[in-house]
């Protein structure tokens, strides 16, 4: 990789268009299969957490909190309701989303973004295009 050009490198290091991002559960994994899908072959990013690069569209999801609680607590968690009890297992899910990764930041920010203006940020509400 040492003798490697630096235009090489350039090509080797995809810089993505889209990007497919939100709160986990709230959808985000089926709106970046579609954007593959339509891209071309478009390298295209999923992420939960921010982004901030205004070069790159985002198509963000979010949800209910409520049910991205319950969705998430049966994932990681979906064998441990036997032995914990469902409420322990939903106020860890609860913990984790909210608590330590704190998620609703995440949203926030973009909301703020479109608030200022910014037109890369594109907001997609669960609950609108599946129910």
């Amino acid at each position: 990789m040492r003798n490697m050009s630096k235009e090489t490198m350039k090509k080797l290091v995809k810089k993505p268009k889209l990007c497919a991002g939100g709160i986990e559960c709230s959808g985000s994994t089926f709106v970046w299969q579609i954007l593959k899908h339509v891209s071309d072959g478009s390298f295209v990013l999923k992420a939960h957490n921010y982004v901030a690069d205004k070069s790159v569209l985002k198509f963000v999801t979010y949800r209910d909190p409520r049910d991205i609680i319950c969705s998430y607590a049966f994932r990681p968690f979906k064998h441990s309701i036997q032995a914990h009890g469902l409420e322990e297992v939903l106020i860890r899910a609860i913990n984790i989303m909210f608590v330590n990764f704190k998620r609703q930041d995440v949203i926030k920010q973009y909301k703020e973004d479109i608030a200022s203006g910014d037109d890369s940020v594109v907001l997609i509400r669960y609950e609108d295009y599946f129910v």
